[in-house]
């Protein structure tokens, strides 16, 4: 009874969160590809990059840099938020 009730309460908090923060790295800029883990790699169709695609355009960001994004919540589609330059790893924030 109590595992369940925590389940429940669990589901609650995780539905409220409105979207999820991630990083990635830039494998293609023509068209833009970005990996979010070794499996899983973010085609442009799924990632809105708002004001970061003049860096993107001028070459302020290229392959190999990481990038922060946000996923909206219960969907499939990023926002690149911001350049985060050359830094190890990609792993979800918690």
């Amino acid at each position: 009874m109590i595992d369940s009730i925590k389940r429940i309460a669990e589901g609650v908090i995780e539905s409220g969160k409105q979207c999820n923060v991630y990083t990635g790295e830039i494998t293609s800029l023509t068209p833009l590809i970005v990996a979010i883990s070794p499996k899983l790699s973010l085609s442009k169709q799924l990632i809105a990059t708002g004001r970061v695609q003049g860096l993107i355009d001028s070459g302020g960001l290229t392959i190999g840099d990481k990038v922060a994004l946000l996923r909206y919540q219960g969907g499939q589609n990023f926002l690149i938020i911001d350049g985060m330059g050359r830094i190890k790893g990609i792993s979800e924030i918690p």
